[in-house]
């Protein structure tokens, strides 16, 4: 969906770790971010993802090395950003933000600066995409 409507749409990711395990959420967060640094972002998400929501494996720094080590990144410079948390400042921004705007979990969308309501099934949901993007 992102790539599709890159062009008529502008569709930031935004992080909100929950509890329980706030801190392996974090992790989880400044390890996408250290990915995305080297334009990695969504393969490690994804990783990150299924790891979690399909193996219900908790998230540590040797396993976020293990998943890393999948992608073409410099590993180095990957566990770097992480011990050194480079990304918690936008990490924490992002959670500022969603309180903000009474975002209490994930995922929360907003189509044009209007938070969604509607399903999250696909077709509803690009549906509602298509209307905004004036397609």
């Amino acid at each position: 969906m992102r790539r599709f409507y890159e062009r008529s749409l502008w569709m930031p990711h935004k992080f909100l770790p929950t509890y329980p395990d706030l801190h392996h959420r974090l992790l989880g967060a400044e390890a996408a971010e250290a990915a995305g640094a080297q334009g990695w972002f969504w393969e490690m998400h994804n990783l990150i993802f299924e790891c979690q929501h399909e193996h219900g494996k908790v998230l540590t720094l040797d396993l976020l090395l293990a998943l890393a080590s999948h992608l073409p990144l410099n590993q180095e410079e990957f566990r770097n950003q992480i011990e050194d948390h480079r990304h918690c400042e936008k990490i924490e921004a992002d959670v500022q933000q969603a309180l903000k705007c009474s975002v209490q979990q994930a995922p929360a969308f907003f189509i044009n600066g209007t938070r969604y309501s509607g399903s999250l099934e696909y077709d509803e949901l690009v549906s509602s995409l298509n209307l905004a993007a004036g397609l």
